[in-house]
């Protein structure tokens, strides 16, 4: 089975995970200068949430698993790992702080995953696959629904499938959680052009309650309501910004889905199905926007670049004009 649709994540100071056009690797990093990588096999997928998920490695077999040279005789310096007293060797539990591996809010959300995807039933003191056979090939909408996922119908959710208020209170991190600024799914098209190709889906703001817009990588600007800076000024500023950059009252379109969010929450068990026809509609709508889009690209993209860049360029803009469209429909402006 081919997954030619992934998710991917940042994780500061644990690692990056990288996904090329035909493989995916799971690549975990130590604060300092070891690191690891596994690969996921073609038919399986991975879920982590923010602490390290590789356990047992076979340097031996280069095709699967990558490591610093002295990633366990490190660890053996260290006093972290002694063979005879804890045998085989498990990154995950080497390097990891136990604080890391026992905080519910990434077990509880590492249970979830896995049990959605792989459609078993897990326990929660279950111990987790790396990677694993999905109950069915993850397309678009299967992946948003892990990415909304609040626990709902589970003992951890607090909201009681929402009569007890917004499930963005829960006491137990959740994937689509309080402090979430945007979520996002990578789309790795096999044998297309690089420029339309890859395709991220972004969610500002929630993912439960906002359309993920198609944003190809050949894109040459950022939707001007969408860019605060130029990427040189955004990296010199990026640890000294001014508090200014968090009034609503700018012209940024941001705002728009932020707003979208904390209507929904003050009555979400009310609001919630509406925004969910929303987002499935615009779903729709994107797809075909997108496949006219390419269709025009496609002729152009050797022969007149500029042309073609033009093309993607208004597609993201009408994208992110459509979004808001319905958006405002629901803040009722």
């Amino acid at each position: 089975m081919e997954i030619d649709i992934l998710t991917f994540e940042y994780f500061p100071g644990l690692g990056i995970n990288f996904y090329y056009k035909n493989e995916a690797w799971i690549f975990a990093v130590v604060r300092g200068k070891q690191w690891v990588a596994q690969r996921v096999p073609d038919d399986q997928v991975a879920f982590i949430s923010n602490y390290y998920t590789i356990k047992e490695i076979d340097l031996n077999d280069g095709a699967n698993f990558l490591a610093s040279k002295d990633l366990i005789s490190y660890a053996e310096r260290r006093g972290w790992y002694d063979k005879e007293r804890d045998g085989t060797f498990n990154f995950s539990k080497v390097y990891s702080l136990p604080s890391e591996l026992e905080d519910m809010g990434n077990v509880a959300r590492m249970w979830i995953g896995v049990s959605l995807l792989s459609g078993k039933e897990y326990k929660i003191n279950d111990e987790f696959p790396v990677t694993f056979i999905p109950a069915k090939k993850p397309g678009m909408k299967e992946l948003m629904n892990v990415l909304s996922n609040h626990y709902e119908g589970t003992p951890l959710d607090d909201s009681n499938e929402y009569k007890l208020g917004t499930p963005h209170k829960n006491k137990t991190h959740t994937i689509c959680a309080s402090s979430q600024q945007f979520s996002f799914i990578a789309e790795l098209r096999p044998g297309m052009t690089f420029d339309i190709g890859g395709r991220i889906w972004i969610a500002p703001r929630r993912g439960c309650l906002n359309a993920y817009m198609p944003f190809y990588f050949g894109i040459s600007e950022i939707p001007q309501s969408l860019a605060m800076d130029t990427p040189e000024i955004a990296y010199e500023l990026h640890f000294k910004r001014d508090p200014g950059i968090y009034d609503r009252s700018k012209p940024m379109a941001w705002w728009n889905f932020v707003a979208v969010n904390d209507l929904t929450d003050q009555d979400y068990a009310k609001r919630i199905q509406e925004r969910q026809k929303t987002k499935d509609d615009l779903l729709q709508q994107f797809n075909r926007m997108a496949a006219q889009m390419e269709k025009e690209y496609l002729p152009l993209y050797k022969k007149q670049p500029e042309k073609a860049a033009s093309i993607l360029n208004n597609f993201q803009n009408q994208v992110l004009e459509k979004a808001i469209t319905e958006n405002n429909k629901f803040l009722g402006k």
